[in-house]
């Protein structure tokens, strides 16, 4: 666990982007409930989210297909009665808000037809430790499944860090991939937080900034290798922020880079050896 408590709520993606410069995905709407979705003036692809939820939960990647809506991420084709029953059962169950945010489906050039792939990337207060890539192919049943592949910082696979059963190392790194991780680094700079993991997508015009995860959920067991390089970057997190705590009073989110992001590493990074193939 941090060292510091952070007090302060971690700005949203859109206020981040603003403030950086950054590209969103274009935001449709924000509407207090389900039932409030106006769907006949949705685009041809959107997204609809909870503003507060984790895993994927309640998260309905649509596409207009046969006079309802196909979900890109199960291949089914449902209707608006449908998403409002499944997502209320999530809202009952306290997995994620009644609030839905929609905005307009990020295309991937690579993959137009599925979910875009959805590269995670874990930072440490200014600096890149690792990517997961989440990717979908379709299986024999209609629908999509998920599967991984995660890279160091030089966009080199690291194999079976986390721990993954379905890894995928045909899932392709960005196309402007010291693009994606700058970005990343320049948002994780902005927000004084030992780990702070920067969901970004791609499309033909370079990377889009989807999500801001402060605390990322799910249970993995990571490779010792990947948890010593990972440990080692956090501590390293650790030692600029009490560097940024004594300056400032105090640990808040900016909308700027913070000068106490880019200080020279206290220790070096541990060395993680790259896998071929994703083995």
């Amino acid at each position: 666990n941090s060292s510091f408590r952070f007090r302060h709520p971690v700005p949203q993606p859109g206020e981040v982007a603003r403030e950086l410069g950054v590209r969103t995905p274009e935001l449709i709407g924000i509407y207090s409930d389900i039932a409030d979705l106006p769907w006949d003036d949705f685009p041809e692809r959107s997204v609809l989210k909870p503003l507060r939820g984790s895993t994927s939960k309640g998260v309905f990647l649509l596409q207009r297909a046969d006079g309802g809506w196909r979900d890109l991420a199960s291949g089914r084709v449902v209707s608006p009665d449908d998403v409002s029953r499944e997502y209320r059962a999530l809202v009952t169950s306290g997995a994620i808000s009644a609030d839905v945010l929609v905005e307009r489906a990020i295309v991937d050039p690579r993959c137009p037809g599925l979910p875009p792939i959805d590269y995670k990337v874990y930072t440490f207060y200014g600096q890149v430790g690792l990517t997961m890539a989440k990717g979908h192919a379709w299986d024999g049943c209609g629908g999509s499944a998920a599967s991984f592949r995660v890279f160091d910082a030089q966009w080199r696979d690291l194999g079976d860090a986390f721990g993954r059963n379905r890894l995928n190392p045909l899932i392709p790194p960005p196309v402007r991939g010291a693009e994606m991780l700058e970005l990343a680094s320049l948002v994780s700079s902005a927000v004084p937080r030992g780990l702070l993991r920067v969901d970004l997508f791609e499309d033909e015009d370079g990377p889009v900034l989807g999500e801001v995860t402060p605390e990322p959920g799910g249970s993995v067991i990571v490779r010792s290798d990947v948890d010593r390089m990972l440990g080692r970057q956090w501590e390293d997190a650790e030692a600029r922020l009490r560097v940024r705590f004594a300056r400032a009073g105090q640990l808040s989110p900016g909308l700027a880079p913070q000068a106490e992001a880019s200080l020279q590493r206290v220790r070096a990074r541990a060395a993680v050896e790259p896998h071929e193939n994703g083995r």
